[in-house]
């Protein structure tokens, strides 16, 4: 079965709560439990999954006091340490990039991300993503995606 994106639900639940990237990529992350646990329900977690078996998380939502009727972030992409260096995230941002514009249809998508993490930001930049010049509340500098 091929890669796909799963809502989180109890039947994944413990296997995403298992999910870790590298060590040294541990401070380019929020702690995912803790972002599970949260009672924030404007996010939307979802599992990336290869077959049955979860292999990365992400989170996205629309905020909309957010300036210009709102904003569809995308937050917390990570791909476990064991399953790093297959394209699942390329091919995971690309299958959440066409949901999104099923869900909220074409609009722009937002996300942050740490200057130092430069895959990541050559992997957004391939994807359409540009910085836009601000930083988010924990200072990381924003990226966007226009439709």
């Amino acid at each position: 079965m091929s890669l796909h994106l799963e809502p989180i639900t109890s039947k994944n639940l413990d296997q995403v709560r298992l999910l870790k990237v590298l060590p040294e990529q541990a401070e380019l992350v929020g702690d995912l439990p803790a972002f599970l646990a949260q009672t924030d329900r404007r996010w939307r977690m979802l599992a990336i999954c290869q077959g049955s078996a979860p292999v990365g998380f992400v989170a996205y939502g629309l905020f909309p006091q957010e300036p210009s009727n709102g904003r569809l972030w995308v937050d917390e992409l990570l791909i476990d340490a064991h399953h790093q260096g297959r394209g699942y995230a390329r091919r995971a941002m690309t299958l959440l990039l066409a949901q999104l514009e099923g869900e909220y249809g074409a609009r722009p998508v937002y996300l942050s991300v740490y200057e130092s993490n430069r895959r990541a930001i050559a992997l957004y930049q391939s994807l359409g993503f540009a910085f836009t010049g601000e930083r988010d509340a924990l200072g990381a500098p924003e990226m966007v995606r226009f439709p």
